[in-house]
């Protein structure tokens, strides 16, 4: 699975202090079926960090993130707004490995390491697991 911010996203996640993490725990979500509001082929919005992102989502393939709001700010995208994501995503769903690959090379997109992340949660999920006796054999009496 490939993850990735574009530009602009990249400028309106700092402003909202959006991390690397909540973008990765919500692809984690979609990927799992876990989608906040379907918008259109390829294109959903899920809530993170305490605030909306929009994101464009191949189940196992490619995600990219767009675009990022605050919940206090707007609830939903425009029509129009949305009639713009969703003729972007079919542009999206066209992009080759080979356009991928000059998109980050000329920082139109930044990739997030999304496969260390999936490391990371699982380390720390087997530590929380550990840490409370799950996983073990022997019963407990509280």
């Amino acid at each position: 699975m490939q993850v990735f911010k574009t530009s602009e996203f990249v400028r309106l996640a700092n402003k909202e202090g959006l991390a690397d993490e909540d973008c990765c725990e919500a692809v984690d979500r979609a990927e799992k079926g876990l989608v906040y509001a379907a918008l259109g082929k390829f294109l959903i919005k899920q809530r993170a960090g305490g605030v909306r992102i929009i994101i464009f989502h191949q189940e196992g393939h490619r995600a990219v993130f767009l675009h990022v709001f605050a919940k206090n700010a707007k609830e939903n995208l425009s029509k129009r707004e949305l009639e713009i994501y969703r003729d972007f995503a079919k542009e999206l769903a066209q992009v080759t490995a080979t356009q991928v690959g000059e998109l980050v090379k000329r920082k139109k997109w930044v990739k997030i390491d999304y496969e260390q992340h999936r490391k990371n949660l699982s380390k720390r999920t087997a530590s929380i697991a550990a840490s409370r006796g799950e996983g073990s054999s022997r019963s407990r009496r509280d």
